[in-house]
C-alpha cells in the first residue's frame, strides 16, 4: 500500500522555503512598551543587528519584514524615526549587494556555489531582474553631446543693452 503525502497549500510551499532562506538570521522578539498600554513595540536597537545579519546572508528588505513580522510600510516608518535603523539600513545595502555580487563574479569564474546546502547555477534572465529590481543596477549608458558654438559681433549699442 502507497503512502500519499498530504498535499501542501501554496502558503505553506511559501513558508518553508521562506524558513530555509532566513535560517540562521536571528530576529529579535518584540519588547513591551513601558507604560504596559497597547501592544508590544516591534522595534528595538537589536533590530539594526538583525538587519545587518541580514544582509550578510543575502536577504531581501521583504524576506526580513516577513521573518520580523511587519510591513514594507513599518520598514520605512523605522528608517525615518529611528537614525540607528536608517544607519543600518545602508550597511545592510551595501552587504547584501555585496553577496550578490560575489556569487555572481563566482558564478562567471566558474567557481561553485553552495547556498542553503544547495549548488547553484544562476538564471541570467532572473539575474538582470534582481539586480535591476533589488540592487539598484543599472546598465552603463554613454551619451556623446556635440554643441556648435557660433561667434556674433555685438554692436557697442547692443552690448550696451546687455550691461
Amino acid at each position: 500500500m502507497k503512502i500519499q503525502k498530504p498535499k501542501l497549500k501554496a502558503s505553506q510551499k511559501a513558508s518553508r522555503s521562506h524558513k530555509q532562506l532566513t535560517a540562521g538570521v536571528d530576529i529579535p522578539k518584540a519588547v513591551p512598551k513601558p507604560n504596559g498600554v497597547g501592544h508590544p513595540l516591534l522595534y528595538s536597537p537589536q533590530m539594526c543587528e538583525a538587519l545587518i545579519e541580514a544582509g550578510d546572508k543575502g536577504l531581501t528588505k521583504i524576506q526580513f519584514c516577513a521573518k520580523v513580522g511587519i510591513s514594507k510600510v513599518t520598514f520605512y516608518n523605522w528608517i525615518d524615526a529611528y537614525p540607528e535603523f536608517k544607519q543600518a539600513n545602508g550597511i545592510y545595502e551595501a552587504k547584501m549587494e555585496a553577496w550578490y555580487t560575489a556569487l555572481v563574479k563566482n558564478q562567471m569564474l566558474g567557481i561553485e556555489q553552495i547556498v542553503n546546502g544547495k549548488k547553484i547555477t544562476l538564471n541570467i534572465g532572473g539575474l538582470v531582474w534582481f539586480g535591476k529590481n533589488v540592487c539598484n543596477w543599472k546598465d552603463k549608458q554613454e551619451i556623446e553631446a556635440t554643441v556648435g558654438t557660433k561667434i556674433v559681433e555685438v554692436s557697442k549699442e547692443e552690448n550696451a543693452l546687455i550691461e
